[in-house]
């Protein structure tokens, strides 16, 4: 089997088809998702976990700010699509034959977003789910806020004054709905303590294994776990991921592609971004009949962790 080497990466040639159709699975889904997300500007259906929980959240709460209730799964519809443009440079990497190492690190970022729309609109929140939603939205909003505010004051004064005035309102806006509220301002580190009305907020790490316990199964469990471990730099997953090629004068350790783990990657990607439109479609109960089309024409093994 012939192969071609570009930038230290080895593929066969008879893969590149593969690829395309992987990319074209990809697309398959994107474009599912943005059909879905037509159904999502209208009013909330009445019969809707969203039009209960907000309904509930504005009897309690009749002075807070107009549209609070709404901001938990406006909040999740963006991290959402974000994770859809993950998937879409997963697509245009493989049109483009620049995969394996690539891969990891995005898929483990789709994972990271989809996590933070599982902890907003987790379903095994019992009541008033209205009211820890809206709590925890404050969480991720003002952490957000207070991440973005350190950063830029490491470079760009103006910038970290705009957003110290935006997070001062946000907390204000939180502390008239909540006033049992307790935020440390102090560097990023100290944002794991954050607690509002009773809810603490989820790292990034701790979310994304919320999404697997919820979603997945088997080794999909440990999904995170995985991703990160072929993200960070490790020589182990440098290792496993070359091949020693030595013609008796130089030694060298060219990046080798293979069809099973980039279709395990993609795999991956796909399922998490179906998960993820099936968990807010099934809270704004929008039609998933797009997705589930979709997923007709997708091999089964695509949604079982273990295959």
């Amino acid at each position: 089997m012939s192969s071609k080497s570009r930038a230290g990466l080895n593929f066969p040639d008879e893969f590149g088809s593969e690829m395309d159709r992987f990319a074209e699975i990809c697309d398959g889904l994107i474009a599912a998702c943005l059909e879905v997300a037509t159904g999502s500007g209208d009013l909330p259906d009445p019969a809707s976990q969203v039009a209960t929980e907000s309904a509930l959240f504005r009897t309690a709460y009749p002075h807070a700010v107009k549209n609070l209730e709404f901001a938990p799964v406006q909040a999740a519809t963006a991290y959402a699509d974000s994770a859809r443009l993950q998937l879409a440079s997963i697509s245009a990497l493989l049109r483009a034959r620049e995969v394996v190492g690539t891969l990891w690190p995005i898929v483990r970022a789709e994972l990271e977003i989809a996590g933070r729309v599982a902890w907003l609109l987790d379903p095994t929140v019992g009541q008033p789910a209205g009211e820890v939603r809206v709590a925890r939205y404050f969480l991720e909003s003002i952490s957000s806020l207070q991440r973005a505010r350190f950063t830029t004051g490491k470079y760009d004064r103006a910038a970290e004054k705009k957003f110290k005035a935006h997070r001062d309102a946000t907390i204000a806006t939180a502390k008239s709905v909540f006033p049992e509220l307790e935020l440390e301002l102090g560097t990023p580190d100290v944002i794991a303590g954050w607690t509002i009305h009773g809810q603490t907020i989820l790292g990034l790490g701790a979310s994304a294994n919320l999404f697997a316990q919820l979603f997945l199964s088997g080794p999909g469990k440990a999904m995170y776990d995985i991703l990160s471990d072929y993200s960070h730099p490790s020589l182990v997953s440098i290792d496993l991921q070359t091949r020693l090629v030595d013609d008796g004068k130089v030694a060298s350790h060219p990046w080798v592609v293979t069809p099973e783990t980039v279709e395990h990657q993609c795999r991956w990607a796909c399922t998490i971004l179906y998960k993820t439109c099936h968990l807010i479609c099934a809270y704004l109960r929008l039609d998933t009949g797009p997705l589930e089309r979709w997923a007709d024409g997708v091999p089964e093994s695509w949604f079982d962790p273990a295959a």
